[in-house]
């Protein structure tokens, strides 16, 4: 197995991947040049109050095109940090309703926020 940073699938980089590779390849080619198998695919943001809630939306949007990509045995993460204060009970997920049924048993949700009445920071692992 194999991590890789910014790893092509089409036009687009995935932030990291986990891989197995050919062994017997490998000795020869570049590792990129011999995965076997795409094992997890994350895409991570860290990003400030400020940024608009479309970067995050367009990294899901990204995990269900490597989903339609790389076929449903990978497994897929979103691993967001957003540094802004949010009321508990307004926190919602970034996968919609309408793309739950998508994600079930394929994608988990890793994120973080700042919770305005503890100040605290929350971490929530949600899996679809």
């Amino acid at each position: 197995m194999r991590i890789f940073t910014e790893y092509s699938v089409g036009t687009e980089r995935i932030d990291l991947v986990i891989v197995e590779i050919d062994p017997v390849k490998a000795e020869e080619y570049h590792l990129s040049d011999c995965v076997t198998r795409v094992l997890a695919v994350v895409e991570m943001k860290h990003k400030s109050a400020s940024t608009s809630d479309s970067i995050f939306y367009k990294d899901v949007q990204k995990i269900f095109s490597y989903i339609k990509d790389l076929g449903t045995k990978s497994k897929y993460y979103l691993a967001f940090i957003q540094e802004k204060y949010f009321n508990a009970e307004n926190v919602e997920n970034w996968i919609t309703k309408d793309q739950i049924i998508k994600a079930k048993g394929k994608v988990t949700e890793l994120y973080a926020y700042w919770d305005e009445d503890s100040d605290e920071t929350v971490w929530t692992i949600f899996d679809h």
